[in-house]
């Protein structure tokens, strides 16, 4: 994308391997600084190896993940789990959250 910032090989990445539906929200983190990229299809895990439910993007370090509309389910189970979540649509929480939490 030609208006887009010079990019990590991180977010490069992210770019790479997420529907372009959702790269305003990449673009608005970017463009506010947020120099971690996220995880794309994080899986949080159990203590036996299993999954229990899976992220679209997620910040390990900030125990903060993205879902798109039909994970409500595993959103649910991140959350219960002690991470900050929110829907993929809400690009104003997840640039504010983040950068308090940096």
């Amino acid at each position: 994308v030609a208006d887009r910032p010079a990019l990590s090989d991180e977010w490069t990445t992210v770019f790479d391997f997420i529907e372009p539906d959702y790269h305003e929200l990449l673009q608005a983190l970017v463009a506010a600084g947020h120099t971690a990229a996220p995880e794309v299809g994080d899986a949080l895990i159990d203590e036996q190896g299993q999954v229990l439910a899976e992220a679209e993007l997620a910040w390990e370090e900030y125990k903060t993940a993205v879902f798109l509309e039909d994970q409500a389910e595993d959103q649910e189970v991140f959350s219960t789990s002690g991470w900050r979540t929110f829907q993929i649509a809400d690009e104003e929480g997840v640039v504010a959250y983040l950068a308090q939490a940096t």
